[in-house]
């Protein structure tokens, strides 16, 4: 499936928009989203665990391997 180029830069927008909401959050608005979304949706809860875990890990890689 093919994203053309306006959708790729609205997700993006999106995309944004979201992740601003919760670094502007502070610390009892952040838990509130986690408990929220841990009690309705649990999938994604443990979806976005795993993956940002994984994008840390790269992250950690990709800097090791420019240090050396």
């Amino acid at each position: 499936m093919k994203v053309m180029k306006s959708e790729r830069s609205w997700l993006m927008q999106k995309v944004d928009l979201i992740v601003e909401s919760l670094a502007r959050a502070d610390r009892k608005e952040v838990e509130a989203v986690v408990e929220k979304m841990v009690d309705r949706y649990p999938n994604l809860a443990e979806s976005l665990l795993t993956n940002i875990g994984f994008e840390l890990q790269a992250k950690d890689t990709q800097e090791e391997a420019e240090y050396v």
